[in-house]
């Protein structure tokens, strides 16, 4: 006989979570907070020269005036950084503050899936955030580089992936993820295997679920 398949409750999200989340978050920005003019490493001090000469229109060029090359892979952050530039940032403090915000989305987006669509313990959702947020991915930011951006697509495409698992293939879920996944793929080339990836796990996952093993068990 057919056992019906239990689902997993989602948490609540209180006061005390918001006041964790704020806690975490506000760890990133201290820890950050003063590297925002330091001299980026030297492998974002390049996506920081083509979003200079980005700005004031020359292009996507290596010298002012040049013909057009790009030598990054971080197509988006360089855009997103460059319009900063535009607007009057320094280009290395519109590097960190864009992976700044991107990081702390990030943490959020971290602490609430593990939390409510996990359904886990505060102190796993906690830890799991804290580490994000004084952890060794710090260095992205110090650096300059546009790692933490690329972060928040892939985490924003996962967090998207869970919700076609958790809530049906709706048409606004499915059109979600594939813009999600199209951004990942923008940022870094190598998005496109993360977001592939994800995508034929939903596609296995819907072919099981159709199957006659799962519905009996």
């Amino acid at each position: 006989m057919p056992s019906a398949r239990m689902e997993t409750p989602v948490a609540r999200i209180d006061f005390l979570d918001c006041l964790l989340i704020f806690c975490v978050v506000l760890l990133a920005i201290l820890f950050t907070w003063n590297c925002l003019l330091r001299l980026p490493f030297e492998g974002a001090a390049i996506v920081l020269r083509y979003a200079r000469h980005l700005a004031p229109d020359y292009g996507i060029v290596w010298n002012s005036g040049g013909k057009p090359v790009d030598g990054t892979t971080d197509f988006l952050f360089l855009l997103v950084v460059s319009g900063l530039v535009k607007a009057g940032l320094q280009p290395q403090a519109a590097a960190r503050i864009w992976d700044l915000v991107a990081y702390c989305i990030t943490i959020v987006l971290i602490y609430l899936v593990i939390r409510k669509r996990g359904s886990s313990a505060r102190w796993a959702a906690l830890i799991s955030a804290a580490y994000l947020a004084v952890g060794p991915a710090l260095v992205c930011i110090w650096g300059g580089f546009g790692t933490p951006v690329f972060g928040l697509c892939a985490c924003l495409t996962w967090w998207l992936a869970l919700r076609i698992k958790a809530n049906g293939n709706s048409q606004l879920n499915c059109a979600l993820f594939g813009l999600c996944g199209l951004v990942t793929v923008l940022e870094r080339p190598e998005g496109a295997f993360l977001a592939g990836l994800m995508l034929l796990s939903l596609i296995y996952l819907q072919r099981l679920q159709g199957s006659k093993l799962y519905r009996a068990s």
